[in-house]
């Protein structure tokens, strides 16, 4: 054996090897690492840790050998070991001296203290008195401390591998060490099971047996060591212990700090109160040392974060009341901070903070003062402001004069930790002054906004705190949110002036936003006063589009409820009638001024429009209303000089402008129909002219139709027949248009007629042509012809098709909900309804992807977009690009359909709905793609049940149940192909190429496939459920479906289906309609139903049960079995009996055994499907596609059920074949010794 001075060499070369880049340092690393499994690594360490001649490095090595021993060994040495592992400890720690560096000694004593949480206090009863003589020493006592503190931390503070049992030992005798001993026997006798409601909220639930603490107690003397280092930290500060080192001084104050602010954690109050800990840790706020400000406040912080305070008895008389006793709280941070800025009164600091910046440990000092005084906010505020009645403790002024300075400080940082305040203390009375500040601090905060020109000594915090841009704009938006709540609970202590001053605030914007001279005297807000007048200008303008926000936080705050009718009704119901009087003449002088506002300016009109609409909602004078409304009119026509409507050549910002406007004008009339209506015919005069002289777009012609039949379907007033007569007025010419453009000579006469002239008009073409595709594009670019417009629709164009469909979708959705059982759209359903299904129709055949393989664009392709961008996109040609449009429009047009079935009466009596549907819907549907399907599914088929009257429903399943057809056809080929596209072998090459397409069509599938499920059990769910708060079905459709057998086939065949295909969400969907819908069937007692059950439904589930891929849902699956089983055993049908008495290997006696243990009486639920699962995990003999063709066979309606599977069945075979299962998803149900074969 290799004795420990060779050994300490070794260490040393291999831990200078480890830093080499040589061959050796593997080998070096490997014989250190072996050392931490010698049976002797205690003693190893010890003595590389105290050899005199080994270096600082070995030495720490031999303390980490000891650190590995205590965590990973400990509980494998002995006794005697264990007394000589902690005899070396603190034999080493009495050894140092002042040429131990200070790592080594800080590793030494959280040895010790690692050491005592596994030996005290039973194997060291001692430990208390070793640490007190350690702390009675100065050149030790830092070395106590430390030991106390980490100990604390371990227990009480840190995650650690301390077993709980140990920890209870260890919180019991800390609590008992560190109680002040007369405190200990009061909480020790007052409950004999310790568990007072001074200790339950913390780690120490319950005190360990008595002898845990009868060592502690038996010192009648004896002093806790919170009264120890609180005696102590006196005597630092006021040089008990002579005359010594400043330096030496400052660090034994902090460490004992330090230790204070760990036992704050958990410290049980009455110990807290008996020691007084909180004067001298206030005394300590106003200290010259900005590190013992630092400790102190991080000690009270400690204290307050402490989430069970709340619900303490104690807290409020113990804790928060004698902070606020003769304003002590107040006055030591105010001294505290005073100090921090170097002056001599708060009024100096208040003026200072404004233009000199804190840094260093200053500023984190200030930081921590804020931090805690949101903490002791938070739990002052529940205690103060949730009393009934409040108490509210005298100077409490004082208080909100610091949260007013720390959240209106110019560091973001210190503003966020303290804003969060105010939230809950929104219900206290501000001093006029606190109030004024708050309210100017944060609307300047809201004008502001991200903008980088803020004050100079923000972005000098700003430089500190944030190393990029995105956390800069990351805590202004998380401080947006609370700024928002104190400048509304501002407003409402002073809604005038509030009111006065962003009143004062917009009207010098918008001034100075035009004159130069005012944007010079904005250089206070915008803070560029050596820049151009543009750039001021640029940022007054986003002042301009933040002042929205503020204003609306200013009405809502001053106006409680905000009604249709926008009635004033303050919240401060002491508000006198003059004051609110005042109000309202402010509201109605400053809007009037905004409308008289005249200005070509994109920016102003923006914003001005922003804060007119906010406005609107306090108005009460119609007059003004109106002249609103003409100002609506106004912009929704604006034009800059030089612009034309005619001529197409608006400015982005301008339609933009018009766009909103016009959209404004829409929400006014839904949320003040009744006010508008009496000016319903010189409304629809204005309108009507503006549509003929041409002067408004399609989108915004649109908008104003919508804006009118808003007020016609919102209005309370007129009775059926005058509305009915007053949209007629709007909505006929619109209709006469659209007829017009399907009859013989209108735009739609040819090509909507049918696919193939559609696909000619748009100059497609299937055969090759002679010219390459760039050549294509150039001919293309210089043969636009001039296309006619038309006002509702223009065929030619992209945008114009869709915008049309889209238009009557917004105006029938603005009609909705239906009130009172009227009928608007009912004279004009059959007008419409016919030329939509029309152009479904003709885009089904269009899109049909057969024709698209090999299409080309002909010498006529007209369909009309931008070149340059279609161009732009090297990966779209110009038949992408074509089938894109006819995607969009088609999507529509089903989104349309969807809609218009909302209107019951006209849509479901419609005559021959029916074929309607067939022909036109699904005209084609074995061309649809994915994407076709499941917009089929969402936009068409889901609202056609969501409103489907029960009188219909024979109705609508004649036109949907053979579009169910094809889908599960196309589903399960796809499904099929996609397994055996995995299994076949490609090259790296082939694999590259196909990757992507192949991971975006597999989540196509599986997305239709999860839709698709979803609207199966949707139909087939028998009781009501909701979809977006509406019922999509009811019991009619349930009862309906059963009365036809061939229907419930039909509908659950394409479930079974669904059920077996590999995408366990749909898959177990499927299993959730079967489930709903057992009982159902059982009860009806039917014999077709129930064989249905015993046969197709049985075997799909003991094929998807044998499926390890659906092994998530094989519990669901076992529970249908099951119910399915007892169901049909309990009506004497047999069925199921014989679906498992069929199975390859179970002989009669196996399913009489089963048969009688899983209808034994008395069996629970749960006991029946156990025993269900026990049978079917035997089931051996059929492999799986064996039970998929057998299925596939069962559902031809040629062949019945039984004598489809009997084609399959194998149980003649004299050696039975094992079932196959995959063996990259093993069946949890897997029997012992199975010949487990791939899936084939």
């Amino acid at each position: 054996m290799t004795s420990l001075p060779d050994l300490e060499k070794r260490v040393s070369n291999a831990l200078s090897a480890i830093g080499c880049a040589n061959p050796s340092a593997q080998e070096a690393a490997e014989f250190l690492e072996s050392l931490k499994a010698d049976r002797s690594a205690a003693d190893i360490g010890l003595h590389l840790a105290q050899s005199p001649d080994a270096s600082h490095a070995v030495a720490f090595f031999g303390l980490a050998l000891i650190a590995h021993v205590l965590r990973f060994a400990y509980d494998m040495l002995s006794p005697t070991e264990k007394e000589s592992l902690k005899a070396g400890l603190t034999y080493l720690l009495w050894k140092t001296d002042a040429a131990t560096p200070r790592f080594l000694k800080e590793k030494l004593c959280s040895l010790i203290a690692h050491t005592a949480e596994r030996m005290w206090p039973f194997e060291w009863p001692e430990f208390d008195m070793y640490l007190c003589s350690l702390f009675e020493n100065m050149l030790m006592q830092e070395y106590a401390l430390i030991i106390f503190k980490t100990l604390s931390e371990d227990v009480f503070v840190f995650e650690n591998t301390i077993g709980e049992m140990r920890k209870k030992d260890l919180s019991t005798a800390l609590m008992a060490i560190t109680l002040d001993v007369d405190i200990l026997n009061s909480v020790y006798f007052a409950d004999r099971q310790y568990k007072s409601a001074a200790s339950k909220h913390y780690a120490v639930q319950e005190f360990a047996a008595d002898d845990v603490l009868n060592f502690i107690r038996a010192d009648r003397m004896r002093t806790g060591w919170l009264s120890r280092l609180i005696e102590n930290l006196v005597a630092l500060k006021t040089s008990k212990y002579g005359q010594l080192d400043h330096e030496f001084q400052e660090k034994l104050t902090i460490s004992t700090l330090e230790s204070i602010g760990v036992i704050m954690h958990w410290m049980i109050l009455d110990g807290i109160e008996s020691t007084g800990v909180l004067c001298v840790l206030l005394e300590l706020l106003t200290s010259h040392s900005v590190q013992e400000r630092l400790g102190a406040v991080n000690s009270l912080t400690n204290l307050m974060c402490r989430s069970s305070l709340v619900v303490e008895e104690k807290f409020w008389p113990v804790i928060i009341m004698p902070l606020f006793e003769g304003n002590r709280l107040a006055a030591s941070i105010f001294q505290c901070i005073t100090s921090l800025y170097q002056c001599t009164s708060w009024n100096e600091v208040r003026k200072i903070a404004r233009t000199k910046i804190l840094q260093g440990e200053s500023y984190d000092c200030l930081k921590s003062v804020a931090e805690a005084r949101i903490l002791v906010g938070i739990f002052a505020e529940k205690q103060i402001f949730h009393r009934q009645p409040p108490h509210i403790p005298s100077e409490f002024d004082s208080f909100l004069e610091l949260l007013v300075f720390f959240t209106t400080h110019e560091s973001r940082v210190v503003s966020s930790f303290v804003s969060p305040v105010w939230h809950l203390a929104r219900t206290a009375k501000l001093p006029s002054p606190l109030a004024e500040e708050l309210h100017t601090f944060t609307l300047m905060k809201f004008l502001e906004g991200t903008s980088p020109y803020t004050s100079p000594l923000t972005s000098a915090y700003d430089e500190i705190e944030f190393e990029g841009e995105g956390e800069r704009k990351s805590c202004i938006e998380s401080n947006k949110h609370r700024y928002s709540e104190i400048f509304a609970m501002v407003t409402i202590e002073m809604p005038n002036a509030s009111l006065d001053s962003v009143e004062s605030c917009v009207r010098h914007l918008l001034v100075a936003f035009s004159d130069s001279q005012d944007c010079e005297s904005m250089d206070d807000i915008i803070y560029l006063s050596h820049s151009s007048f543009e750039a001021k200008k640029v940022e007054i303008a986003i002042r301009l589009e933040n002042v929205v926000e503020v204003i609306e936080i200013c009405l809502k705050s001053i106006i409680q409820k905000v009604t249709f009718f926008f009635q004033f009704q303050f919240i401060d119901k002491g508000v006198s009638q003059e004051k609110t009087d005042l109000l309202r003449e402010k509201l109605r002088r400053f809007f009037a001024d905004l409308l008289t506002l005249e200005t070509n300016n994109i920016t102003l009109l923006r914003c001005i429009l922003g804060i007119c609409t906010c406005f609107a909602s306090t108005l009460d004078d119609d007059d003004l209303l109106l002249k609103f409304v003409e100002k609506l009119f106004a912009l929704v026509t604006f034009v800059l000089p030089g612009e034309e409507v005619a001529r197409g050549n608006l400015g982005e910002d301008t339609r933009n402008l018009r766009m909103k406007a016009a959209s404004i004008l829409v929400k006014l009339a839904g949320a003040l129909p009744n006010r508008l209506t009496p000016h319903f015919n010189q409304l629809v005069a204005v309108i009507q002219s503006r549509i003929k002289i041409g002067i408004v777009l399609q989108f915004e012609r649109a908008k104003l139709i919508e804006f009118i039949i808003a007020l016609v379907h919102g209005c309370d007033g007129p009775d059926p027949d005058e509305k009915l007569r007053m949209f007629s007025m709007i909505i006929s010419s619109e209709v006469a248009e659209w007829e017009a453009a399907f009859s013989s000579g209108g735009a739609f006469s040819c090509a909507f007629n049918n696919g193939e002239e559609l696909l000619q008009t748009l100059g497609v073409s299937t055969q090759n042509l002679p010219l390459s595709e760039s050549e294509r594009i150039d001919q293309w670019r210089f043969k636009e012809r001039s296309l006619v417009s038309f006002h509702l629709i223009d065929f030619y164009s992209h945008p114009q098709v869709n915008l049309s469909l889209r238009t009557w979708m917004s105006w029938m959705k603005r009609t909705l909900p239906i009130k009172n059982g009227e009928d608007l759209w009912g004279p004009f359903f059959g007008k419409i309804f016919p030329y939509v299904l029309r152009i479904i129709r003709v885009v089904n055949y269009a899109s049909g992807s057969s024709i698209w393989a090999s299409a080309l664009l002909g010498e006529d392709f007209h369909l009309q977009v931008k070149s340059d961008s279609v161009r732009g996109k090297k990966d779209r040609s110009f038949v992408e690009a074509t089938r894109l449009w006819l995607f969009n429009i088609r999507d529509t047009a089903f989104q349309l359909v969807g809609t218009m079935s909302s209107f019951v009466n006209a849509f479901y009596n419609y005559p021959d709905l029916k074929d309607l549907i067939s022909s036109n819907i699904f005209a084609g549907a074995s061309q649809f793609d994915n994407a076709h399907w499941k917009l089929a599914i969402q936009a068409v088929l889901r609202p056609l049940l969501l409103h489907c009257p029960s009188y219909s429903v024979q109705t609508i399943f004649g036109a949907i149940l053979p579009a169910i057809a094809q889908l599960t056809f196309k589903l399960e080929i796809e499904w099929s192909n996609m397994s055996s596209n995995l299994q076949e072998i490609r090259s790296e090459q082939e694999v590259d190429d196909v990757a992507c397409e192949e991971i975006a069509s597999e989540k196509l599938l599986r997305d239709l496939t999860r839709s698709f499920a979803d609207l199966l059990f949707a139909i087939s769910y028998d009781n009501t459920i909701k979809n977006k708060g509406l019922p999509i079905i009811d019991q009619s459709l349930s009862n309906f479906m059963i009365s036809d057998m061939s229907i419930l086939a039909a509908v659950f065949g394409s479930i079974l289906k669904v059920m077996r295909m590999k995408d366990s969400v749909a898959s177990r969907r499927a299993v959730s309609a079967c489930s709903k819908n057992v009982g159902f069937w059982l009860n009806s007692r039917r014999d077709d139903i129930q064989r249905f059950l015993g046969d197709h439904v049985m075997k799909t589930c003991l094929e998807v049960f044998h499926d390890g891929y659906f092994q998530e849902s094989h519990n669901e699956v076992a529970n249908l079995i099951t119910e399915i089983y007892l169901g049909l055993r309990a009506v004497g049908d047999v069925t199921a009996y014989n679906t498992l008495s069929s199975l390859p290997g179970i002989n009669s006696q196996m399913l009489q055994q089963f048969d009688d243990k899983v209808s034994l009486a008395g069996n629970s639920k749960k006991e029946q499907v156990v025993a269900m699962k026990s049978f079917l995990k035997d089931i051996k003999g059929v492999r799986l596609r064996v039970w998929r063709m057998a299925l596939t066979a069962l559902l031809d309606a040629q062949a019945s059920v039984s004598e489809a599977f009997k084609q399959f069945d194998v149980r003649a075979s004299s050696v039975p074949s094992r079932l196959n299962r995959n063996k990259k998803s093993r069946d949890v149900f897997e029997a012992a010794g199975d010949d487990v074969q791939p899936l084939l």
